[in-house]
């Protein structure tokens, strides 16, 4: 998503400067961690889900991460 390009973005530019690039706030963590956006359109989406439970999504995510 654009929220995690940008992120990545803004991460290799502290890296660059030597700044720590956590913690992040939490307004930031929650537009790039899909495991906070578990109702959101984008993460069903890439798992192939309209709706559902968080806790089934958060499962499906957990097991598409371990085969990343």
């Amino acid at each position: 998503s654009e929220a995690v390009l940008w992120s990545e973005a803004l991460k290799k530019r502290k890296e660059d400067f030597s700044v720590p690039s956590v913690p992040l706030k939490l307004v930031e963590e929650h537009r790039t961690n899909p495991f906070m956006r578990l109702e959101s359109p984008e993460v069903l989406g890439y798992l192939g889900r309209e709706s559902g439970d968080p806790e089934a999504t958060f499962k499906a995510l957990r097991l598409a991460k371990d085969k990343f």
